[in-house]
């Protein structure tokens, strides 16, 4: 199945198109410098319906973020036809932070017909396994606090 790297700043889009099986197609915002690869197709957020539906003139059938990326100012007067009909939703994701911003985005390639790929998929070992990674146990009143602090970056992620 063909890939595309939705690919931003730093040694992870590499890796991931250097242990892919085949060379994955490499999109990248517009003027972003990425580290290691070089963008086959370049786009804005206000041409992304251009870049889906090239995507999938490629065989692109899997999409991986991948990288940092600064957020795009969005120009409505920028906008082209293939994208217009997006607008809808991706508009509310846009308004209510970085979060929801890149699940709209991510809900619109799916609906476009697109898997979403994570880079853990693609690089294996890449996230440590769960659990103590040290000899040193924690305690219970670590545990207590631990359980304090998920519930508050809960709070704050909802926040975001």
């Amino acid at each position: 199945m063909t890939l595309a790297l939705i690919a931003g700043q730093g040694r992870l889009p590499g890796l991931i198109y250097e242990n892919h099986p085949e060379p994955p197609v490499v999109a990248a915002l517009e003027g972003a410098a990425l580290d290691t690869l070089t963008p086959q197709i370049s786009f804005t957020l206000e041409t992304f319906g251009t870049l889906l539906k090239a995507l999938a003139d490629r065989g692109v059938k899997e999409l991986c973020f991948v990288g940092a990326v600064t957020r795009p100012i969005f120009d409505p007067t920028k906008l082209d036809e293939a994208t217009l009909p997006l607008v809808p939703k991706l508009a509310e994701g846009l308004s209510k932070g970085d979060d929801n911003a890149l699940r709209a985005i991510l809900r619109v390639c799916e609906d476009a017909g697109f898997r979403i790929r994570a880079a853990q998929e693609l690089l294996p070992g890449l996230v440590v396994a769960e659990g103590v990674l040290g000899k040193v146990q924690p305690s219970e009143a670590h545990a207590s606090e631990a359980a304090r602090a998920e519930a508050l970056h809960h709070a704050i992620g909802s926040a975001d």
